[in-house]
């Protein structure tokens, strides 16, 4: 029987701290991957409830046209402040605040109606919505302060407002 240990032939004993440093530039990839999908499914969450919002104001101002942004109207009895319900209900990843989104400012919820008719019965209508995502990480690492997500519904009016025919 042969008792001799035998040595370790050409450079095995170098590489003992290969495999740590394969690991730590390995997981580093990994992490990047993990961020990268989270933002992803984040940024594709948020445009599904900005799509959602637009349909929810579209619903209500097709209903009551002459609720839109009156004095004395309520802000959760107007198109935008349904929309505004509909993002702060998706949970936390929609911020309701300035300046990713404000449904005071017209920029951020707005209709047009088509061809500049008056809001009455039968006449089309779109509602806009804007909403800046600014917490995103990968986009944040390569210097892209934010991501603008937009929607659009059509829709057509159902009631009548005072004064048309």
């Amino acid at each position: 029987m042969n008792t001799k240990q035998r040595k370790p032939r050409g450079p095995v004993h170098r590489r003992k701290g290969q495999s740590i440093v394969e690991f730590a530039l390995g997981s580093i990839l990994l992490v990047m991957l993990l961020a990268t999908a989270i933002d992803l499914g984040r940024a594709f969450y948020t445009w599904q409830v900005v799509h959602q919002m637009a349909a929810e104001g579209s619903a209500y101002l097709a209903r009551y046209p002459d609720r839109t942004t009156y004095p004395g109207t309520a802000p959760n009895d107007t198109y935008q402040g349904r929309a505004k319900n509909v993002g702060i209900s998706a949970g936390r990843i929609f911020n309701p605040t300035p300046p990713n989104f404000d449904p005071s400012n017209s920029s951020y919820v707005n209709y047009t109606v088509a061809g500049g008719a008056a809001e009455c019965m039968g006449n089309q209508f779109t509602v806009h919505v804007n909403y800046s995502m600014s917490d995103l990480f990968i986009p944040a690492f390569f210097g892209v302060k934010s991501l603008n997500l937009g929607a659009e519904e059509t829709s057509a009016f159902l009631a009548n407002v005072d004064g048309c025919p």
